[in-house]
């Protein structure tokens, strides 16, 4: 029944000289993801990318449907049927009462007629297309039920099907479904950052976030055997394969920081103890990141959450970084992220129970306004450069696939 796929983007088209670099990005991307999955002819206009499909379906396998949902650029997305440019009236009609008798099944009976004309040079205008196509199918749907099925109605406001048609001077397209898509702009729109991964709820969300603004992430864990052990392993690598859906194939990093979380338990104030290990974290993030020619580090921090994301304390952990960190959850409410969690079904893993490496060793009492000059001071008992260069030697890297 279906012949092509309509893609619609957003914002990347406001990009002026460089929608090039964006629409090229997404394409690729599609072809990426789309692999194995359709055979089609990729096709593109303004606001549009088409996928013309050799061979007709009569719904497309959820699996594509899955993956174009999941790709950050896609506004949203319709399989529909093509017709001539100059197809009249009687034609649009019988193909779309097809489609909507097919989703008149599905849903209670009520539809509307919606249609874009992009050529101008169709001889009706866009109300009169409407509502004579309308008219044409209200009849020839309801005069192929047969009992007890439901008649078919009209209803302007809230109508239970919505009959869509774009008339286009390529061709006139017929489509009664609109999938939702991630939204953003493309991956590799952007250059490549890092993401700090705690395996909570907060920190696949940041990660998410970025790659909806175009940047493809690499992953960097930090683990504390024997304190954290295999399952919590897995649970990082659980979560990075949700995120690889929307990443591609993405490289996570395993630092080890048992001797530095020990070096600062027997030698630093217990208050400071959780602030000056993150500074550490940024030290060996900025480090690797650096080496692998990633331009930021990206965190799950949410201010205010707790009592290490008061504005002074990210200050204080941001000024031993090398590196940008990004921070695109600051603002959030704690709903906002388990709901963004449950989206991108992150949110089951992260709940796991799980020992993390920051809470093994947390103080009673963790200063909550720390500043940089103090705190650099107390640090000062400790061999950093020492404990980061062997860190940055102990690193193991696994290449991530989607999980999907």
């Amino acid at each position: 029944m279906y012949d092509v796929i309509i893609i619609r983007y957003g914002e990347m088209g406001l990009k002026g000289k460089n929608f090039k670099k964006f629409s090229l990005a997404l394409q690729q991307d599609i072809k990426r993801r789309l692999a194995g999955l359709l055979d089609y002819q990729l096709d593109t206009t303004y606001g549009r990318i088409f996928l013309r499909l050799n061979s007709r379906l009569e719904e497309m396998p959820q699996e594509a449907v899955k993956s174009l949902k999941l790709l950050p650029g896609i506004v949203n997305f319709s399989p529909a049927l093509s017709l001539g440019p100059a197809a009249d009236l009687e034609k649009i009609a019988g193909s779309a009462a097809k489609l909507v008798a097919r989703e008149l099944k599905q849903n209670s009976g009520t539809f509307k007629v919606e249609t874009n004309r992009a050529n101008k040079d169709y001889p009706l205008t866009s109300p009169e297309i409407s509502r004579e196509v309308g008219g044409l199918v209200l009849r020839k749907v309801n005069n192929s039920l047969t009992a007890p099925q439901q008649e078919l109605t009209v209803d302007v406001h809230e109508p239970d099907i919505l009959l869509e048609l774009d008339i286009r001077k390529d061709s006139i397209y017929i489509f009664t479904r609109r999938y939702q898509g991630s939204g953003g702009l493309p991956l590799d729109s952007a250059e490549s950052a890092l993401l700090l991964l705690s395996a909570g709820i907060d920190s696949p969300v940041a990660g998410w976030q970025m790659m909806r603004r175009g940047a493809r992430l690499n992953i960097l864990h930090f683990h504390t055997p024997p304190y954290t052990g295999e399952k919590a392993l897995e649970k990082v690598r659980d979560i990075s394969r949700r995120l690889a859906r929307f990443n591609g194939e993405t490289r996570l990093f395993l630092s080890q920081i048992t001797k530095i979380q020990r070096e600062i338990q027997k030698h630093c104030q217990s208050d400071y103890s959780i602030t000056i290990l993150r500074r550490m974290m940024m030290r060996i993030a900025s480090r690797l990141g650096a080496s692998k020619n990633l331009q930021a580090i990206v965190t799950g921090d949410s201010l205010g959450q707790v009592a290490s994301q008061t504005l002074a304390n990210l200050r204080t952990i941001s000024t031993a970084a090398d590196l940008p960190v990004l921070r695109p959850l600051l603002t959030l409410d704690k709903q906002d992220i388990i709901s963004q969690a449950r989206d991108i079904q992150t949110y089951n893993i992260s709940i796991r129970p799980h020992q993390d490496c920051c809470t093994i060793f947390i103080p009673e009492n963790p200063i909550t306004r720390p500043y940089p000059e103090p705190t650099a001071e107390i640090e000062k008992a400790l061999p950093v450069e020492e404990l980061v260069t062997d860190a940055l030697e102990k690193i193991e890297e696994e290449t991530i696939t989607a999980d999907l």
